[in-house]
């Protein structure tokens, strides 16, 4: 029987479990840590709201949570959202979704993305959309995308991406 988990507010208790899984989850993030830039920047926001800095970076929203085992108290996975300037008024984007590798297939990432899709719908959004890659590290969740209905809207290959010899791929699910 699966442990436990809880979706809880990230905060900046769980920043250092939070960064790890990030490392672990996307291996790139040694080399470029954007993740943890995103995580830093957000509780920076948090305390200080940084006087319309996101917006200037097409930024509206963020919100991130992380799945905690209720047993062991460790981070399992983290989800995050936010909306671009561009089309706020119709989508949520999902922001560095990560299930720690020893916990992959045991639901919860089902769990975080379906929880980051009610939010959505709460919100009153037409789309939940997605950044995600090629990478065969990102294998099992673009099966747990498709399962969850995320179309494959397009794919590209930025010149800081070719370094890693992968696609960035956008997919889109319609609430």
């Amino acid at each position: 029987m699966p442990e436990p988990i809880i979706i809880e507010a990230f905060t900046s208790h769980r920043l250092h479990d939070a960064t790890q899984l990030l490392k672990h989850g996307f291996p790139w993030q040694r080399y470029l840590p954007l993740g943890r830039l995103s995580l830093y920047f957000y509780l920076l926001r948090q305390r200080y709201p940084l006087l319309g800095l996101s917006r200037c970076l097409g930024v509206e929203e963020t919100r991130f949570w992380v799945a905690v085992s209720a047993t062991s108290q460790q981070v399992l996975g983290i989800i995050g959202l936010y909306s671009k300037t561009v089309d706020a008024h119709e989508s949520y984007w999902l922001d560095w979704f990560c299930v720690a590798p020893c916990a992959r297939g045991q639901g919860i990432g089902t769990l975080l993305l379906q929880f980051s899709l009610t939010q959505a719908r709460l919100a009153g959004k037409q789309f939940l959309r997605i950044i995600t890659s090629d990478d065969p590290n990102e294998n099992l969740a673009q099966s747990l995308y498709e399962k969850h209905d995320f179309c494959l809207i397009s794919t590209t290959q930025p010149l800081h991406w070719r370094q890693f010899n992968i696609r960035m791929l956008y997919r889109e699910c319609k609430l």
